[in-house]
């Protein structure tokens, strides 16, 4: 079974028997910070760890199966967007919005996307439709909900939208700066003299972060939608 997968079972089996994970720390013999990083995907879960959290809860392998399956069946699979159905979708509220229809007040309402992002209703309606249009989103049950759990696009191939869309998101940040008070944001940055050799190895590591902070931020109750991004970038010229 896939470690991600099995975090997400275990975090679901402690919620379901109502323990906590200083309960849990404690019959696996483990340090309840220990096990917090495990689940919060910070630290990497070894075979050592596994059994140990699966001895403590006693669990089936077999239900793991069983229950991996089922998942995969509920599930939609990732989905890479191709060029021009990013170009349909490039303003920056389009992604804002596959991330909204997570909260638990969405509904079907464009007037409700239109305030919570501070956007038109215009602008809601017809960016709704285009995420319908395009299959990323579907009614269900008086909301809408996503049909992808991930979205990706190309890596490292240049794009005039991708470009676009950075920008905009950039542009986010920068305007949060001023409207957000400091204690809900977090802004940083760092300058390093590098060796140019591990700039791949650099974005593969900032990826996995990116990855890291989503299953830790996702994980519980979503209430906001927030912009995480992260900027590598040279500042003398490049030879």
């Amino acid at each position: 079974m896939e470690h991600l997968e099995f975090l997400k079972l275990v975090r679901d089996e402690l919620e379901r028997r109502k323990m906590s994970r200083r309960h849990l720390a404690l019959k696996a013999q483990i340090p309840s910070g220990r096990v917090s990083e495990i689940l919060n995907g910070t630290r990497p879960l070894s075979p050592y760890y596994k059994g140990k959290i699966t001895q403590a809860l006693k669990l089936d392998p077999k239900h793991f199966v069983q229950t991996t399956k089922k998942r995969a069946k509920m599930h939609h699979p990732d989905r890479m967007l191709s060029q021009d159905e990013l170009h349909f979708i490039r303003d920056w509220y389009h992604l804002a919005i596959l991330s909204l229809v997570k909260t638990p007040d969405s509904n079907l309402d464009p007037a409700w996307f239109a305030n919570r992002l501070a956007i038109t209703t215009t602008q809601a309606r017809s960016a709704l439709k285009r995420l319908q249009k395009l299959k990323l989103i579907e009614e269900h049950q008086g909301r809408f909900v996503r049909t992808n759990t991930f979205l990706t696009t190309s890596k490292d191939i240049p794009s005039s939208v991708i470009r676009s869309m950075h920008l905009q998101l950039m542009d986010q940040s920068r305007s949060s700066l001023d409207k957000t008070p400091v204690e809900f944001r977090d802004v940083s940055h760092m300058m390093m003299a590098i060796d140019m050799s591990k700039l791949p190895q650099a974005k593969e590591e900032i990826r996995a972060f990116r990855k890291r902070m989503a299953n830790i931020l996702e994980d519980g109750n979503a209430e906001q939608v927030y912009l995480l991004g992260v900027q590598l970038v040279p500042l003398s010229k490049l030879k």
